[in-house]
């Protein structure tokens, strides 16, 4: 349980500094936030991107008997869970969210995917012994 809370953490914190960074210098996605609200935000679209991200997970794993995902396969539910984590967030709360859309939110999940992987195996949470591609079991 300790793992999935620290792997979570890695991901919130990733989040809510690539907000901040798209609010200050203005690169779309979100515009420039108060700090309460910056956190609140990060915490509902990571919060939100792990709940689509093990049902897609569940989803795509199970009946194609995939053992062990590598790197291209999270990455890319990564992008897209975190790509309907943002529209949904947008919907709910429109002044959190500048994208309209999931097609819009892409690029910066996209961009925060790779942030985690980043942060991931710079902190060591992740080997770095990972397969690229998913290996069947």
């Amino acid at each position: 349980m300790s793992r999935t809370l620290i792997g979570v953490s890695i991901i919130y914190v990733v989040t809510a500094v690539l907000m901040l960074l798209c609010g200050v210098f203005s690169l779309g996605t979100f515009p420039a936030l108060s700090v309460g609200s910056l956190l609140l935000t990060a915490l509902i679209v990571t919060v939100s991107a792990w709940c689509i991200y093990c049902v897609i997970g569940v989803a795509v794993c199970a009946p194609l008997r995939i053992k062990q995902p590598g790197v291209a396969l999270p990455t890319v539910l990564g992008t897209i869970s975190g790509a309907a984590a943002i529209a949904l967030t947008g919907w709910i709360f429109p002044s959190f969210v500048i994208s309209d859309g999931w097609l819009a939110a892409v690029p910066f999940a996209f961009v925060n995917t790779l942030a985690v992987w980043a942060v991931a195996f710079g902190t060591g949470f992740v080997g770095t012994n990972q397969s690229f591609w998913p290996a069947r079991g």
